[in-house]
């Protein structure tokens, strides 16, 4: 007689913690269990199939999490505008320049031509 196979079914939305307590499940006998996403269609997972889904899952969810503005800003007028601006501040010289002047995203980068607030 065959061992029995075990199934765990794992909602669509699932958490990074989820996964991680499914794969942990996975690995302690990966012989008689098998995983099943709600939103794969496909038959239940083994280990070496659920490695793969589950590195596409994270890869997706970092993804998803990296870049929260929008892929093309950088040719908008605006902000154009504000890098030619600062670009105008920081390299003329004996003007100074606080760190408020300049959009945030360049404070990092300029922070050794800014002069810091006093007082």
């Amino acid at each position: 007689m065959s061992p029995r196979l075990h199934i765990l079914r794992i909602p669509a939305q699932h958490s990074v913690r989820s996964l991680l307590a499914s794969w942990r499940w996975l690995r302690e006998d990966p012989d008689n269990r098998r995983v099943e996403p709600d939103n794969y269609a496909a038959l239940p997972l083994d280990l070496r199939q659920f490695r793969t889904w589950f590195r596409r899952c994270l890869d997706e969810r970092i993804s998803a999490r990296s870049a929260p503005e929008r892929p093309w800003r950088k040719l908008d007028p605006d902000w154009q505008r504000d890098a030619w601006h600062a670009a105008r501040r920081v390299n003329t010289p004996r003007l100074i320049v606080r760190p408020h002047e300049i959009p945030a995203e360049f404070r990092a980068r300029l922070r050794h031509r800014l002069c810091e607030d006093e007082g």
